[in-house]
């Protein structure tokens, strides 16, 4: 069975290649590069969180993203997406504004150092926080907190589409990204303990 540093060197291997092509998240990267610097746990995937607007079919395959940002969502980009539903309304039968909270995954040398990563995260208040493999590698899930799913459309739009109506609502999913944001600053804090 591979150990713990082969799952790591691997890891970190992927993480370094991902960040000199500035594909890590900016919001999230400081966290990543502080927990591979502890000797006992390691990054395997993560995303900072983001706002998208998507359509759903049926299937898999039918699912449709009409917006997709991890920076916060400007209302310019908001309307040009309107109008591209409204244009495309007998195509699309829903959609939907998300903002999804951010996800990171960790790999830990073993089940206490994994235990003793997961106390402080819950700390932070990251409930929806665990242990989602053991074999052949210990690794720790944590998902944000702050989620929006508003159904926008559904063969006709269920918003308010005036200016200031979208405004409010472009607020309210911007500051629902940052306070995301503010965990993630809150967790990195909560684990220099672990240094």
């Amino acid at each position: 069975m591979r150990d713990f540093e082969f799952y790591k060197e691997k890891a970190l291997r992927e993480f370094n290649k991902a960040k000199s092509l500035k594909l890590i998240d900016k919001k999230i990267l400081s966290l990543l590069e502080f927990i591979n610097s502890l000797p006992d746990f390691y990054t395997t995937s993560s995303c900072s969180g983001r706002i998208t607007i998507d359509s759903e079919g049926n299937k898999k395959k039918d699912h449709l993203w009409l917006l997709k940002t991890h920076k916060t969502l400007k209302l310019d980009d908001f309307i040009n997406t309107l109008k591209l539903i409204e244009k495309n309304k007998n195509l699309l039968s829903n959609a939907h504004l998300k903002v999804d909270s951010f996800i990171l995954h960790v790999g830990a040398r073993d089940l206490d150092k994994a235990c003793e990563f997961l106390s402080l995260v819950k700390k932070v208040g990251l409930k929806r926080t665990g242990i989602i493999q053991v074999k052949p590698r210990i690794l720790i899930e944590i998902v944000g907190l702050d989620r929006l799913d508003i159904p926008i459309f559904e063969k006709k739009f269920l918003i308010k589409t005036d200016e200031e109506s979208l405004k409010i609502l472009v607020d309210l999913v911007n500051k629902k990204l940052v306070k995301n944001w503010e965990r993630i600053y809150l967790l990195e804090s909560a684990l220099k303990s672990l240094k």
